[in-house]
């Protein structure tokens, strides 16, 4: 039987729980993921096991946890940086083990681990070191001269730190992400949708396609595609500028969070978005509608590949994977932004669909947790290969399933913070290097707004949960540094 080609599709700090089924104004809102959803199987509790960019995609290649790969922060272009940068060879990534089972591997877009790109670690395609700015280089002024395509603009519609620049317009090919501080703005694209940095990495997925389909080649491939998007800044563009209400979109119960009862991360974190202090409800609606029709953007770049795959006759012999790297907490606990230090579930959870008509029935739904670490165990088992490299993770696809998962962090800006959090059941434990921990029941509290790590009627819960903790560390070899302070208080 021939083996399944893969087309894996990653988005970038996607808004999921507690706003995608959530709000009525974004829920069905986006073509491929449901797509996905309809035509294979939606993992309902699916998360990242590191909420922050570069740790957690160098898991989602190697399929080890951050501790054992050491790229535990996003590292900072031409800054001194104490932790691991790179990988040092092509053996510690799945690309390599699908390529000795007779696979080719290639990777276009956000890759995000360290200075040394995909392509200089085995795989084929496009990538750029560290963030990568796409729509500065010669692919991107390429792709828009064979498209026709006018430079890329947008309109400022909100900034948190500089409010003056609002109504201004930037050419996006001289003043990226970067132009606007932190990321820290709204958008709108005054130029058409084409120019946004997911129909340029979409299409060359799609050009790919197409050079392997008329080389009449037999050889399966994996097509891994991560695209920059939803990340802020939030741009929005026609046809999906204007098409979520503000008005009519609901308030999360933890908008108005007071941190009672939380540790001091909160804090910090808010401490951090201070010029947000203030913003109310009806400005943080504005924000929002953006940040969820820029998804909308972003999906209907992806939904091309998809349709490429379509008309290729490729569609009902390749496993189609779509997923995110971490969540966002916009709006959520106070009125945040970014991701910053804390593992809320709006952080913590991505969307996960898989479609594989040879092994998955249509509208499936599966419960079991998961992180996105998995698919590289799930990759590898696709495509005979899991023998080739070891990896910390579970095939999604497989028998074999979790009762619980770990999960960790050390910080977002700087090394900071350290927790390790533990999923079993309805319930959700975060363990705290040096600081109050906490305990939720998801079932009666998916906004996390009641920390039960001091009531007596979860004593017996948490009393479990620390020790299914303990024993993942101890299985995983998380036991150095700040792990080790707080594998002591479990």
């Amino acid at each position: 039987m021939r083996k399944p080609n893969i087309v894996w599709l990653t988005t970038d700090h996607q808004a999921f729980a507690n706003h995608y089924h959530y709000q009525p104004q974004f829920e069905g809102k986006l073509a491929a993921y449901e797509r996905l959803a309809s035509e294979g199987r939606t993992y309902e509790e699916a998360y990242s096991v590191c909420p922050l960019c570069t740790p957690a995609r160098a898991s989602m290649v190697s399929g080890v946890y951050p501790h054992r790969h050491g790229m535990i922060l996003n590292p900072p272009e031409n800054k001194p940086y104490a932790y691991r940068l790179d990988f040092d060879s092509p053996f510690e990534l799945f690309g390599e083990a699908m390529k000795q089972s007779g696979y080719r591997v290639a990777q276009f877009g956000k890759w995000y681990g360290g200075a040394k790109t995909a392509e200089e670690l085995g795989f084929e395609g496009w990538t750029l070191p560290y963030y990568g700015r796409p729509l500065e280089t010669e692919a991107y002024a390429a792709y828009l001269k064979r498209s026709g395509l006018p430079n890329p603009e947008v309109e400022v519609l909100w900034h948190a730190t500089e409010p003056e620049i609002v109504g201004m317009k930037y050419d996006l090919t001289q003043h990226y992400q970067y132009a606007f501080g932190p990321f820290s703005a709204a958008r709108r694209m005054t130029t058409p949708i084409e120019g946004h940095e997911s129909y340029f990495t979409a299409d060359m997925a799609c050009q790919w396609l197409e050079e392997y389909e008329r080389s009449g080649s037999s050889q399966p491939f994996v097509l891994k595609v991560d695209v920059w998007g939803p990340h802020h800044p939030y741009d929005t563009a026609a046809p999906f500028a204007g098409s979520v209400d503000p008005a009519a979109l609901l308030k999360p119960p933890s908008f108005s969070d007071t941190y009672k009862n939380k540790p001091q991360n909160y804090r910090s974190t808010k401490e951090h978005w201070k010029c947000l202090d203030g913003m109310s409800w009806e400005e943080m609606s504005r924000v929002l509608a953006v940040c969820y029709e820029h998804a909308m953007v972003v999906d209907s770049g992806l939904e091309r590949i998809l349709n490429q795959l379509d008309t290729a006759g490729f569609l009902e012999n390749t496993v189609v994977i779509l997923t995110a790297d971490h969540g966002d907490q916009l709006a959520s606990h106070g009125g945040l932004f970014n991701k910053d230090t804390l593992m809320v579930e709006e952080v913590m959870k991505v969307p996960l669909v898989i479609r594989w008509p040879e092994r998955v029935k249509a509208g499936e739904k599966d419960y079991a947790p998961v992180t996105n670490m998995d698919l590289v165990e799930t990759v590898l088992e696709l495509g005979g290969a899991e023998g080739l490299l070891a990896t910390d993770g579970v095939s999604v696809l497989g028998e074999k399933r979790r009762e619980h998962l770990m999960c960790e962090t050390y910080g977002c800006y700087r090394y900071e913070f350290v927790q390790r959090m533990l999923r079993w059941k309805q319930y959700k434990y975060i363990a705290h290097c040096r600081d109050m921990d906490e305990l939720y029941d998801l079932e009666k509290d998916p906004f996390e707004m009641e920390n039960r790590i001091e009531d007596e009627g979860y004593r017996a819960v948490l009393g479990e949960m620390k020790m299914r903790l303990k024993n993942e560390m101890l299985r995983y070899g998380d036991t150095e540094g700040e792990a080790k302070e707080i594998l002591r208080t479990l």
